[in-house]
């Protein structure tokens, strides 16, 4: 010790802080406002990415819905031309023969 550094000071090693709270004065909560604002926080974070998740499933299959629709009118459309093309077709045939 000539060099006239002091030895470090040895500490107990806490492994989780809440847990050891006779470090703390009677009067501070174990849990500060802040940490309860971050529950709060992360809460609606994780309960606005469910919404949204459950929200965008829900206009996809309103969209997968609507075009199915517009698929089946479409074909409807097109069979009903074709029907129509084939009596004429078929009474033009038969009204000259």
């Amino acid at each position: 010790m000539g060099s006239g550094l002091l030895p470090p000071v040895h500490q107990p090693r806490v492994s989780h802080p809440i847990i050891f709270t006779h470090h703390l004065p009677p009067t501070q909560p174990i849990f500060s406002k802040m940490s309860a604002v971050n529950v709060v926080r992360y809460s609606l974070l994780g309960a606005g990415v469910v919404y949204g998740f459950v929200h965008r499933n829900s206009l996809e299959s309103a969209q997968k819905e609507h075009d199915r629709l517009a698929l089946w009118k479409k074909e409807e459309k097109l069979i009903s031309e074709a029907k129509a093309e084939f009596a004429k077709r078929t009474g033009a045939a038969a009204a000259s023969a």
